[in-house]
């Protein structure tokens, strides 16, 4: 599997609400083409409120609110009508066909908001949908990166491949909008050669004296991705990031029997399965603006000429590591990997706490999440 493709299967709303601007803007498609999908099935009401997410602010009438319907990556039904005063709309008479999925958008301040997703796989004579909007008054300092994501890969001439993705939102209830402010920057040091960048939404990423800057929305209560590929031109050589914003959490994700990465602060989460693909897994939490992002990235050859030099201990402790992930692989044959993955980043969340490498405050937060998350995780998989 390739990079491109796992980053795109790890953040297909991202993929979708992109899709779905082409759609607003282009405007290419009309029902009207679709005829041969709108034949069959029953027609039904679409119908929900635009909110208004910022605290004290008002609601226009007459927003703009969008209907798509969309077969994998077709556009079947777009659709077009206005709010009222207290933000309802209704579409009437639309085709209710099972497999398509369902959503609806509308714009506010410039800025295009979107609705979940919804699948038709019954007979339905109604659908519900509620879209959130905020105010476009968020400054660059408002914004930050729930997540980074580095998938580091080797390429055929032995360079490190570091796919960076940014998952950023913002910190209140107000939508960042690049015209009205200084642009949101993304560090890219010179020893690293950019040779791609995109964005999942609309706006784009462009080169500024070495930095990357963002002129795209950053939406309050969602996550715009901002996706660059990067060369190490040394496969020896650290990778050195200043952050130019605060980080949630970084994480890293190599070939779990090719490379290592090593760091300050990193906390190895384990090995999980991508589509046949062994990726180890670190996680470093709560960076912030400023703070040096260093990690070393070393391929296992490396890793194991270093152990053969301290003697039987370290191959002692080789033969032990193999039995241990063989004996996490019959383990986890049993069991839901994402639970399994949650259980242990809890488990090194409680070492960092106790070690005092993070704020109890922020600790506490963390932990909650995970469990949550871990939670609603084993809710389904014995639904």
């Amino acid at each position: 599997m390739t990079r491109k493709a796992l980053v795109q299967r790890q953040w297909k709303r991202a993929w979708w609400l992109a899709l779905l601007m082409l759609v607003v803007v282009v405007q290419s498609a009309r029902a009207a083409s679709r005829s041969g999908l709108l034949q069959d099935g029953s027609s039904g009401t679409v119908e929900g409120h635009v909110l208004q997410g910022t605290a004290g602010a008002s609601l226009p009438d007459q927003l703009l609110v969008g209907l798509v319907a969309m077969n994998g990556e077709t556009v079947v039904i777009d659709v077009q009508t206005h709010s009222e005063a207290d933000g309802s709309f209704a579409f009437v008479d639309v085709p209710m066909i099972q497999g398509l999925e369902y959503g609806v958008y509308t714009l506010f301040e410039g800025v295009y908001y979107f609705s979940e997703l919804a699948l038709v796989d019954s007979d339905l004579e109604q659908m519900e949908f509620d879209v959130v909007v905020y105010k476009a008054d968020a400054t660059a300092e408002e914004v930050y990166a729930e997540q980074v994501h580095f998938l580091v890969d080797t390429n055929a001439e032995g360079k490190l491949d570091i796919t960076q993705v940014w998952l950023l939102t913002t910190t209140g209830d107000v939508t960042y909008l690049p015209d009205s402010t200084p642009p949101v920057f993304i560090d890219l040091p010179s020893h690293l050669s950019a040779w791609a960048v995109e964005t999942m939404t609309e706006g784009a990423v462009v080169e500024q004296d070495g930095r990357l800057a963002v002129e795209a929305p950053i939406r309050a209560g969602e996550l715009t991705s901002v996706i660059v590929y990067t060369t190490l031109d040394s496969s020896s050589a650290p990778l050195e990031l200043q952050l130019l914003m605060p980080v949630d959490s970084a994480i890293f994700l190599a070939p779990a029997d090719e490379l290592m990465v090593s760091g300050s602060g990193l906390l190895d989460v384990g090995v999980s399965e991508y589509e046949g693909s062994r990726l180890q897994q670190y996680v470093r939490f709560d960076l912030a603006v400023g703070q040096e992002l260093d990690v070393r990235i070393r391929t296992m050859q490396a890793v194991q000429d270093v152990v053969l030099l301290i003697g039987i201990a370290g191959v002692v402790c080789i033969v032990a590591g193999l039995l241990l992930m063989r004996w996490n692989r019959q383990r986890l044959a049993g069991t839901d990997e994402m639970v399994d993955l949650l259980t242990r980043t809890i488990a090194q969340l409680d070492r960092a706490f106790e070690d005092g490498a993070i704020e109890e405050e922020v600790y506490r937060q963390r932990r909650d999440d995970l469990m949550q998350q871990a939670m609603e995780r084993s809710a389904k998989t014995h639904d």
